[in-house]
């Protein structure tokens, strides 16, 4: 999404000043205009053999990134899909939310929080006349609220053992 954002077709610009829980944030608007490999969106279609085709496409997005600017840190960024008129996807946002994290005697700035939420048209069976058939029904809003925590150090140690002879191969 940052390579999108800060790339040169795209429009980066300065938006507001917000105030975060440690201090004023420096609120940043972005706008990809073309396609990218940066961000892919995934739906489902009908297809005329009454099956359904999950399609993975590339959108044109647009968003904010909220920084600290005591640290530099970006401590929140938004992603929300330019979608096409009549897909049977109508919206496809994504927010993170960032903080400062322990982990070790380091303090990293990881994710803390993530909201993601689409709206989709539903796929219903129908069975009439003795036949079953797929038809879009309704819309529906989804959303997954995450949140991340108890980050821990993952590593591991090796030890050199001199002396080594290895064994004859088995015949």
């Amino acid at each position: 999404m940052l390579v999108g954002a800060t790339s040169v077709d795209s429009a980066l610009s300065w938006s507001r000043w917000e105030k975060g829980a440690s201090g004023l944030l420096s609120v940043f608007r972005y706008q990809v205009p073309q396609e990218t490999p940066d961000f892919l969106v995934g739906f489902g279609y009908l297809a005329n053999d009454n099956g359904i085709v999950y399609l993975k496409e590339r959108f044109p997005f647009h968003g904010e990134l909220a920084v600290d600017p005591a640290s530099g840190a970006i401590v929140r960024l938004t992603v929300q899909a330019d979608l096409e008129p009549r897909l049977p996807l109508e919206r496809s946002d994504i927010m993170v939310e960032y903080s400062p994290v322990a982990i070790g005697g380091n303090t990293y700035i990881c994710p803390a929080r993530s909201v993601s939420i689409s709206r989709q048209r539903t796929i219903r069976d129908l069975q009439e006349w003795g036949e079953n058939f797929k038809v879009y029904a309704h819309f529906e809003t989804l959303m997954n609220d995450m949140a991340y925590e108890k980050y821990h150090v993952f590593h591991s140690t090796a030890r050199m053992l001199p002396g080594f002879t290895p064994l004859p191969e088995e015949k």
